[in-house]
């Protein structure tokens, strides 16, 4: 009673304190909450405006950087149709070139002239005109030259003719050694996608990325056909490879660590920068070591798409935003959450992509709440230092006023100890206190009726034990068979009731076994009934023995025996079955005769009914006991 009068001062006095205190707290923390969020949110809204319009402008940069690319191919156009309209009319500035056949039988252009590289496949025959040609496209070095020396994005210029001419600035050694003796131009992206068939306006063509077989590596073209005429004569093109896209097109200034990549109108990535590999788990395709001549168009890999990429996240993030063409929302890959940006080409109807960390976004938003919640620790700090000291002077007080009042009950707290105890002797002394002396002489009648009350308590819980036990054993003894010790058939019905029910609501496998020992009415025959039980108590250890702890064992009547198998399938408890009744066959039963079971076993069907179920695991078994005896018959699904 001390404690409590000493408790009770105690927070009566300081708990208001601690509550105005702590109220003041939560008040601040609150505010700063709300403050902070609605910040937050107007930073956030701000940073994705500012975001989307720098995107806005870099995608304007793209897509004239694409309008030049593809003005320099129109150009081309007109200059190789005006040129194939009559080809021997040209002037050749540079120096005279040097041709001649390969051992291979390619027809090529042996020496650098400071032009461009010339290759005719095997398969053409070179006769006047196709040498005329080979000649005088020469022609075509001044233009290719200037266009790749005048836009880093250019990597090199071409032209590929319909019967296998290849006209390729900057100057490649050895080209025929390079492309082999045949080279057919219509196996290439950059030539049909260009043909009539792929193309019939005759207008500009942006290719997907694909690995060039010049040896540039992987790289995206822009084509254009070269009629004479309603005639193909050709396709010219202009490359870029993958790694200049990246250094002079997506290697754009942003904000917030943000990083961009480019997709084709499938969803498939045609650059991205380190960055972007990391978050996308893949790496960018920019050169490649060739070891073998490169036969038809080598398109990304299908990962590469993002319909189509492992991470399942991925797929649905970002061919979500792909496919609604939204420009901006925040997606999760792998648990992280990114700020996606879209902005279409319209040159091209690429897909730029701009991924922004959230972390790195509002890193300026989580410094203000750690500032905040500093200042917060701070006041709760003085708070707890200015009540350490007040409770050390409550505390003194408190225990005063205390002892005053808790001394006259103190000796009838010590008499406590002894109720219940069989020689006791209570000692009150005149307290001066009319309530507790009133409660001395109530304490002393308690104590006498509390001792009976005891007695009768005893020997009503030792009655209720006992019949307890007497229950528990009656239940044992009602779903345990008496012979071998395992489960009976009222408990398995019980068991198989429940299976099937969490097999129709979980969709959950199980499968039974029934087995049955061969001849063992010639056991009970020939050695007698008490060997007959020894038997089947003999046999029911070696099933018990030998199942797993999830399966149930149970005798099914007379001979037979049922096992209960969770989560397993027809094909796993054929082989529990199986090793069940190699173990049977090997044991030694104490008798001069060899003992074996036969097995039926079967999995649960969905909407089976227990009866159907249990119908064909018997039949099984009675198939084993038809074929020989001795085996495992499982009822297929």
């Amino acid at each position: 009673m001390k404690q409590l009068i000493y408790n009770n001062f105690m927070t009566s006095a300081l708990i208001p304190i601690l509550f105005i205190e702590v109220a003041l707290l939560i008040l601040y923390f609150t505010v700063n909450s709300y403050v902070t969020n609605n910040i937050a949110k107007t930073f956030l809204s701000e940073a994705t405006k500012n975001l989307n319009s720098m995107v806005s402008k870099e995608k304007i940069n793209i897509n004239n950087q694409l309008v030049e690319i593809t003005n320099y191919a129109k150009i081309l156009q007109r200059e190789h149709e005006l040129f194939f309209s009559n080809v021997k009319l040209r002037e050749i500035s540079s120096e005279p070139p040097v041709f001649e056949f390969h051992k291979n039988g390619a027809y090529y252009k042996k020496y650098n002239n400071q032009g461009s590289a010339l290759f005719y496949s095997s398969d053409t025959k070179m006769e006047k005109d196709e040498k005329y040609k080979a000649y005088y496209t020469e022609f075509f070095d001044t233009s290719f030259k200037s266009m790749v020396d005048s836009n880093p994005l250019v990597s090199q210029v071409y032209i590929n003719t319909y019967d296998n001419m290849n006209r390729i600035y900057p100057f490649i050694n050895n080209i025929a050694e390079h492309y082999g003796s045949v080279l057919k131009m219509s196996d290439y992206n950059f030539y049909y996608e260009a043909d009539f068939m792929h193309n019939p306006t005759r207008e500009p063509v942006w290719t997907k990325a694909y690995l060039d077989p010049a040896g540039m590596g992987w790289l995206i073209s822009c084509i254009v056909p070269i009629y004479n005429g309603d005639f193909l004569e050709g396709v010219t093109g202009i490359d870029i490879t993958v790694e200049a896209f990246i250094q002079h097109i997506l290697n754009m200034k942003l904000p917030n660590e943000s990083s961009a990549f480019m997709l084709d109108d499938t969803g498939t990535i045609m650059a991205m920068g380190d960055k972007v590999e990391q978050i996308m788990y893949l790496k960018e395709l920019k050169n490649h070591v060739y070891s073998n001549k490169i036969e038809g168009t080598v398109l990304k890999p299908e990962e590469y798409n993002i319909f189509k990429h492992p991470k399942q996240d991925i797929r649905l993030e970002m061919g979500h935003v792909f496919r609604e063409r939204i420009d901006s929302k925040v997606i999760s890959i792998s648990g992280k959450e990114y700020l996606v940006t879209q902005k279409i080409i319209p040159q091209t109807s690429w897909h730029l992509f701009v991924l922004t960390d959230m972390e790195a976004l509002i890193k300026p938003i989580i410094n203000i709440k750690k500032h905040s919640t500093k200042v917060g620790f701070m006041a709760l700090g003085l708070m707890l230092v200015f009540y350490f000291f007040f409770f050390f002077y409550f505390k003194k007080n408190s225990a005063k006023i205390a002892s005053k009042l808790c001394e006259p009950i103190s000796l009838l707290t010590e008499n406590t100890k002894y109720v219940g105890s069989e020689f006791i002797s209570y000692e009150y002394e005149d307290s001066e206190i009319e309530e507790i002396d009133q409660l001395n002489k109530n304490f002393e009648e308690m104590t006498s009726r509390l001792e009976r009350r005891t007695q009768e308590l005893i020997h009503a819980e030792i009655k209720k034990i006992e019949q307890e036990q007497e229950t528990e054993r009656l239940l044992v003894v009602s779903i345990t068979d008496p012979l071998t010790n395992v489960y009976n058939r009222l408990k398995i019905d019980e068991i198989l009731d429940y299976e099937i029910s969490q097999a129709t609501r979980y969709s959950k496998l199980f499968s039974v076994i029934i087995l049955d020992l061969d001849h063992f009415k010639m056991v009970n025959d020939k050695f007698g009934h008490q060997k007959g039980d020894h038997v089947l108590v003999q046999t029911a250890e070696i099933l018990a023995d030998n199942t797993r702890g999830s399966d149930t064992v149970a005798r099914w009547g007379g001979e037979e025996f049922l096992i209960v198998c969770t989560n397993t399938d027809v094909d796993m408890v054929y082989t529990i079955a199986e090793k069940l009744r190699k173990e049977i066959e090997a044991a030694d039963f104490g008798i001069d005769t060899k003992i074996t079971a036969s097995f039926g076993v079967a999995q649960y069907m969905e909407n089976e009914t227990k009866e159907g179920l249990i119908h064909r695991a018997d039949t099984a078994l009675y198939e084993a006991k038809r074929i020989s005896r001795n085996l495992v018959v499982k009822s297929e699904i």
